[in-house]
């Protein structure tokens, strides 16, 4: 039973002792790795262009190092002095007789700890955020106007390509909107706000100003469209383009501006050009076309030509007759005027030679047609006794 218990207790203690080697061990170790920290860098550091450069082991590094003078940091930056210019003190590089690096990739390798990592660096242009150029506070446009294109009031520049992002308008009501105008390029943004103020066509012809749009046209309802071309209204009021706003469109047209603009000419719009507008040309109206003269066959050689017109009735003054011993065709003009009594057993009633009508009667131009010659009454014979 002795042996027994001097065994137990034996075992016992290498056990322990077991344990204590163990958690020894395991504090060794937790310490020395404490000790040995790891190098953690960055896989790419972006800078802008222009911006100065210091190959600092910080720029690199994912989380700091207690000893990072320890650092060591190799690069081509800083032994090409070929292309490259490396000052040790400050370390700051730069392109060969610049003082700026020049955009591209460069590697760059860090040493620690006999720990190594490589990272790369990036220098590129600056994205810069879209311009707007003489941003309007309000704009004026009219209710209903056709082919309303919110874009074309405004202008943004960039070095980069550039657009205009604008919400849509209700144009069918008068009132004030305010809404944002936003220019975009790339990843950069710049948002403006405006007033919109709705003018109604019956404005507009008293009057008040529509903004142009930055090409100098303006789009208008077809009510005023249809004033103007009709003659009802002869003018409207139109704002100038920005002196800036047209320097810079001529410059792009011309190809020497250096910088993208929003700006896209439209086709096939209906807009109001003030310097090219003509008004349309009114349906002819339709005129009667010019009639012959109508004659009368029978009347003397001295009788005037009668024309009917649709406007006035014609009267054919009454012709004299001839003196009774004349045939019809020797008549010469009487003397006698047409209030006379006409000789013969006529009377100032009856039909007189030539087919003439009572110039008391008015016949109907429109419609009335040559009348039939009449055969000459028999000359009064005189009763001699």
């Amino acid at each position: 039973m002795k042996k027994t218990s001097q065994v137990k207790k034996r075992n016992r203690i290498l056990i322990l002792i077991a344990i204590i080697c163990l958690l020894v061990g395991g504090i060794g170790f937790y310490v020395v790795q404490q000790g040995k920290e790891t190098l953690l860098v960055k896989k790419e550091v972006k800078i802008n262009a222009h911006d100065p450069v210091r190959l600092n082991a910080s720029l690199f590094l994912e989380e700091p190092v207690k000893d990072e003078e320890k650092i060591e940091i190799e690069s081509p930056l800083m032994n090409s002095p070929q292309k490259y210019s490396y000052d040790p003190k400050t370390k700051i590089v730069t392109s060969k007789d610049k003082e700026y690096l020049e955009p591209g990739m460069y590697q760059v390798t860090l040493r620690y700890k006999n720990q190594e990592a490589k990272s790369k660096l990036i220098v590129s242009e600056a994205e810069s955020k879209p311009k707007f150029i003489d941003f309007p506070s309000q704009i004026n446009v009219e209710q209903n106007a056709k082919d309303f294109d919110l874009k074309q009031y405004f202008l943004a520049t960039s070095k980069e390509s550039v657009e205009l992002i604008v919400p849509d308008l209700d144009l069918r009501q008068v009132g004030d909107q305010t809404v944002e105008i936003i220019a975009k390029s790339g990843q950069q943004e710049t948002k403006e706000s405006v007033l919109v103020h709705v003018l109604s066509a019956k404005e507009v012809a008293n009057g008040e100003t529509l903004t142009s749009m930055i090409n100098g046209k303006v789009p208008l309802s077809q009510e005023t469209w249809d004033a103007l071309n009709n003659g009802d209204q002869t003018s409207i009021k139109i704002s100038d383009v920005s002196k800036q706003i047209a320097s810079i469109l001529k410059q792009a047209k011309e190809g020497i501006l250096k910088n993208k603009i929003s700006y896209r000419e439209e086709e096939g719009k209906d807009w109001f050009d003030p310097k090219t507008f003509t008004p349309s040309p009114k349906a002819e109206e339709i005129k009667p076309a010019a009639q012959e003269p109508v004659t009368n066959d029978t009347a003397p050689d001295n009788s005037a030509p009668v024309y009917n017109t649709p406007y006035y009735p014609v009267y054919n003054d009454p012709i004299v007759s001839t003196p009774s011993d004349q045939t019809p065709g020797d008549q010469t003009p009487s003397d006698q005027t047409p209030g006379d009594q006409i000789p013969g057993d006529q009377t100032p009633g009856d039909q007189v030679p030539g087919g003439t009508t009572d110039p008391g009667t008015s016949t109907d131009p429109g419609t009335s047609t040559p009348s039939e010659p009449s055969t000459p009454s028999e000359p009064n014979q005189e009763t001699t006794n």
